[in-house]
């Protein structure tokens, strides 16, 4: 991992280091990339962004725990909450992140099959966001 831990005790995320890993995937390095860049990124467009494959793989990685990039999934989820603004916390903040992530990911999947809608406007690890509607089931036609 590349969190860097300050004399506080606080952590950090060194993007730059998270950009030239050669074991990361594409996706992680591609958002640090992009973090370089602008600090700022919603959560929103970074789940439309992603192509089907880097979706897809996220989900499999996300089943498995003991998956080799399954701390990737972690990483990810801390560079979004940093990109939005939102203070990192300790390890139940952690797993709350993780979980909201790794749900909005299986939500993109039913978007793109047809089956929800998402209101991406409202994908946020903001406490002000956690009674907006994220997804509404699609009725069959």
């Amino acid at each position: 991992m590349s969190f860097e831990f300050e004399e506080d005790g606080d952590f950090s995320i060194n993007y730059e280091k998270v950009l030239y890993q050669d074991g990361f995937l594409p996706v992680t390095r591609l958002l640090a990339a992009d973090l370089i860049k602008s600090q700022y990124m919603s959560i929103g467009d970074f789940i439309k962004s992603l192509k089907d494959n880097s979706l897809e793989e996220l989900n499999e990685i996300s089943e498995d725990e003991n998956h080799s990039h399954f701390e990737e999934i972690i990483l990810i989820s801390e560079m979004l909450a940093a990109a939005e603004g939102t203070n990192f916390g300790g390890t139940p903040e952690v797993h709350q992140r993780l979980n909201m992530f790794m749900t909005w990911l299986i939500f993109e999947s039913l978007k793109r099959k047809g089956l929800v809608k998402i209101h991406y406007e409202n994908l946020s690890f903001g406490d002000d966001m956690a009674d907006k509607i994220v997804v509404e089931k699609i009725d069959p036609v």
